[in-house]
């Protein structure tokens, strides 16, 4: 098992690459890492405090997709956020 610190690391390499191809695209990227107790509420809170135009949330599987529907943290995003929200399948 992978520790937080390592975990974190990863996760941050991940979205820096993202952004960085979203990026030479020619799109407007903030990419904000921050810790929250319920996942959801950093996320939308996070989108707010940079006036996004629309949150990106990525599923892992194709079989996400279908469990999308239970109580998942793409789902209380989807539910909360003010803001337009783009599910995809990574």
């Amino acid at each position: 098992m992978r520790s937080g610190q390592a975990s974190r690391q990863e996760a941050h390499q991940t979205m820096q690459s993202a952004c960085d191809r979203a990026t030479a695209a020619g799109l407007r990227v903030v990419f904000q890492a921050q810790e929250e107790a319920r996942t959801w509420y950093g996320i939308t809170g996070a989108a707010h405090s940079c006036h996004a135009d629309l949150v990106v949330m990525g599923l892992d599987a194709p079989s996400s997709l279908n469990r999308l529907t239970r109580s998942s943290v793409a789902e209380h995003v989807l539910q909360r956020s003010m803001l337009p929200v783009l599910v995809v399948r990574t």
